[in-house]
């Protein structure tokens, strides 16, 4: 990654691909949702992790000053009537959107 400040714009958690539906396993994942529905990530987390289930979380990550200088330069392409350019600028924007995978609790 390049040297910026970085902004998340989206994130997901998923279960790892080797779960099994268990009654208990089932029971800790709706406990795990209601404990996210109220903001608290890490108990959600800790709940599943009692529970041997593998999570899996991904944050979109973008880069600030370098999508704030892309935008900058569109606008001035817009003005200048250049709307192909602009786009293009503002697709390199999109495009230096950075995904971060990481695994959050080993799964049984």
């Amino acid at each position: 990654m390049i040297a910026d400040r970085y902004v998340i714009i989206n994130a997901s958690i998923a279960l790892s691909e080797d779960y099994v539906a268990t009654p208990e396993k089932e029971s800790a994942i709706q406990s795990a949702n209601e404990k996210l529905a109220k903001g608290d990530q890490k108990g959600a987390i800790d709940t599943l992790r009692l529970a041997g289930i593998g999570v899996i979380e991904n944050q979109y990550l973008m880069p600030l000053n370098q999508t704030r200088k892309a935008v900058a330069q569109a606008q001035e392409l817009l003005k200048a009537g250049k709307y192909y350019e602009a786009n293009l600028v503002l697709k390199g924007a999109e495009e230096g959107i950075v995904v971060d995978s990481e695994m959050l609790v080993a799964g049984n």
